[in-house]
């Protein structure tokens, strides 16, 4: 029975590529199910392992998969037989490998559709290399490690010139690197700038100053380390948006070193603790930050000087310290706190102290009440608006009942003081 290919791949959707490779094997029927549909051959993969391959060696009958790796190779080399089977590769990973720069380029100019490169605990012996071609189609290169020492020199330099259209670069370690090392990656990070969207570097950024030549970088993802140069290096940039990764308490301070053109910045976490007890550049005014695990700083961030919208997004309070004390007065404009996880007296402390707000929108707050907002309405004379959206303890009241309890508590006259409440319990 004849199925269209969307049916074979959902009858296939939980088998290994392993088993997949196996299944080719039943009947010519299902080879070319597996090999005709982008979808299952993409998941097919070949390791190729030292100590199951001897030198010299020529593999026989092997499938025409888009995914290669090489393991525990202390000198990688392969023959004649690779510019065949390396035509459709579009990944390669090598783990635990020491190759010379020439039969590395020698593997990559065979890959002419190779889109990653992902490596492992690498060392490369120095010698002669051929890197006249370039690789249209390499968006990604992720490096754990590439060890360096006197035989095995950091060769990043020579891949520049290849990988035209490079995005997303990554480097996790720099074991025993000499300044020349550092020199090479600085040269790679040059020569890819123009297309690089994403960039992750080692936590140690001193010994990366020579990257601040890098004057045309585009980045839309950078972790700490890459956010540190980056935004001092680039005038154009008007709004910055990073991403955040790992579990050690953070100060993202990279936000002092913006330049003065940026305006706006958001900043997104997985799962990192926050130290907010840093300053911010004078030109920031608008400032978003979402899944932030704030542990310090709440009252650093409120009074950033010359911030004027602050926006957060999903942001866990729980576990900050409620600040005591004479705190100073925001200069802010606008507030949002959405689905925010905070105790009432930090909501309260973050709603105070904001003698020139004008709008504020709550959404999924659980700790808010009519009295908070009441406070709130005291504090901020120049309040003009509020939205208050899904927030149980205000959902049985209305915007009219809220301002009658505001000129009751402070003995105002009713209709001396005009501000638009809206309190919504629906998605309308």
């Amino acid at each position: 029975m004849d199925f269209p290919p969307e049916i074979w791949e959902h009858i296939f959707r939980n088998c290994s590529g392993s088993e997949l490779l196996q299944f080719r094997l039943v009947c010519h029927r299902w080879k070319d199910i597996v090999l005709g549909s982008p979808s299952l051959r993409g998941r097919l993969s070949v390791r190729f392992r030292a100590d199951n391959t001897r030198s010299g060696f020529t593999p026989a009958n092997l499938p025409p998969v888009t995914t290669a790796s090489f393991c525990k190779f202390e000198k990688l080399e392969v023959g004649g037989w690779w510019p065949q089977f390396g035509r459709n590769m579009e990944s390669l990973i090598f783990h635990s490998c020491q190759m010379s720069v020439g039969e590395m380029f020698y593997l990559l100019r065979h890959c002419p559709r190779l889109k990653r490169i992902e490596m492992g605990y690498v060392g490369f012996r120095d010698g002669p290399a051929d890197n006249n071609f370039k690789l249209e189609s390499l968006e990604e290169l992720s490096v754990l490690l590439i060890y360096s020492c006197s035989e095995n020199p950091v060769v990043f330099d020579q891949f520049g010139p290849i990988f035209p259209r490079l995005k997303s670069f990554s480097l996790c370690l720099a074991c025993n690197w000499k300044a020349s090392d550092i020199l090479s990656l600085s040269k790679f990070i040059q020569a890819v700038q123009g297309t690089l969207q994403i960039l992750q570097l080692p936590p140690d950024i001193d010994q990366f100053d020579s990257l601040v030549k890098s004057d045309r970088l585009h980045l839309k993802q950078a972790d700490f380390s890459a956010l540190c140069i980056a935004v001092q290096h680039m005038p154009q940039l008007k709004r910055l948006i990073a991403v955040l990764g790992g579990s050690s308490l953070t100060r993202p301070t990279f936000l002092h070193k913006l330049s003065s053109s940026v305006k706006s910045a958001q900043l997104r976490t997985t799962k990192v603790p926050l130290d907010l007890r840093t300053q911010v550049s004078p030109s920031l005014r608008e400032f978003r930050l979402i899944s932030g695990d704030i542990r310090h700083g709440i009252e650093h961030l409120t009074t950033w000087t010359h911030l004027e919208q602050l926006i957060l997004q999903s942001c866990n309070l729980s576990r900050c310290p409620v600040p005591s004390g004479a705190q100073r007065f925001s200069v802010l404009k606008y507030l949002a706190l959405n689905n925010c996880e905070m105790s009432p007296e930090m909501l309260e402390f973050v709603l105070g102290r904001h003698p020139l707000l004008e709008g504020v929108t709550i959404f999924d707050s659980r700790e808010l009440t009519v009295d908070a907002i009441v406070n709130l309405l005291w504090r901020s004379p120049k309040l003009e608006q509020v939205t208050l959206h899904f927030c149980p303890g205000v959902a049985e009241t209305t915007g009219e009942e809220i301002m009658e309890s505001y000129f009751e508590k402070y003995n105002l006259d009713g209709g001396s003081r005009n501000v638009e409440i809206a309190v919504k319990n629906d998605f309308d």
